[in-house]
């Protein structure tokens, strides 16, 4: 009971310091009375939540890119691997991603265990206390960022200039060589589409032995290949 109630001090005063622009300003870093800090009005307890709030607001005050730069952060791409590899969101829209950035798509995440993504923080040598900063669609933002806290990072941000300036956007050399399935369903229904084929084009299932699982399903209009037919003569055979 006696530790309930120091807590409950310890909050009502902390909240009599903050003063209206911390409230209204959607967790702008507010101004905070001196007295505040006094062992007798709060002691350590209040220190540490003051500490803790402080920052919460460094954690979400939005970087840009040049901003990030200097503080030796990395950018992290969250929407789908196929518009960070280089196709457009738009038919005339940006493309590429931001220099340097990784990909880690919202898209992973229903898919990717903890163990898996823990691989992936090991493979791209990030630490847990390292200064990332997120770009997507707010909802694609919001899942890597809960998932990276979770993972123990505690310096994540906003890139506030994602995708402003095309000229500096990186892109993977023939990304166009590996299409993504709204690309070829607009494309099947006559819709302008980049890096539209030249000539005719047909789509292919390539699969080893009968054709079990493409006669279940398969892509509309998709023809089948039995790979053995391929390797049949492995010296004069090219596909």
């Amino acid at each position: 009971m006696v530790r309930k109630l120091q807590q409950t001090a310890i909050t009502q005063s902390f909240s009599q310091c903050v003063s209206s622009e911390w409230r209204t300003q959607n967790y702008n870093v507010g101004i905070f009375d001196e007295t505040c800090f006094s062992n007798d009005r709060a002691g350590n307890g209040f220190r540490a939540g003051l500490r803790f709030l402080r920052g919460a607001a460094e954690l979400a005050k939005p970087l840009t890119l040049d901003q990030l730069q200097q503080q030796n952060g990395k950018a992290i791409d969250t929407r789908p691997s196929a518009f960070y590899n280089g196709w457009p969101q738009t038919l005339n829209g940006p493309s590429g991603h931001e220099p340097a950035a990784l990909n880690l798509s919202a898209s992973w995440l229903d898919k990717m265990s903890t163990e898996q993504l823990n691989a992936w923080i090991k493979q791209h040598n990030l630490k847990a206390d390292a200064l990332v900063a997120l770009y997507g669609n707010d909802k694609d933002v919001d899942a890597v960022k809960t998932r990276l806290q979770k993972a123990g990072f505690t310096h994540i941000s906003i890139l506030s200039d994602a995708l402003s300036e095309p000229s500096r956007l990186q892109k993977l050399p023939h990304f166009e060589q590996l299409v993504y399935p709204q690309w070829l369903h607009d494309l099947q229904q006559g819709k302008e589409v980049t890096a539209k084929p030249a000539g005719d084009w047909k789509v292919i299932e390539a699969a080893w032995g009968a054709p079990k699982l493409y006669l279940i399903s398969h892509i509309p209009g998709a023809d089948y290949i039995d790979t053995n037919e391929v390797e049949a003569n492995r010296c004069g055979t090219k596909f």
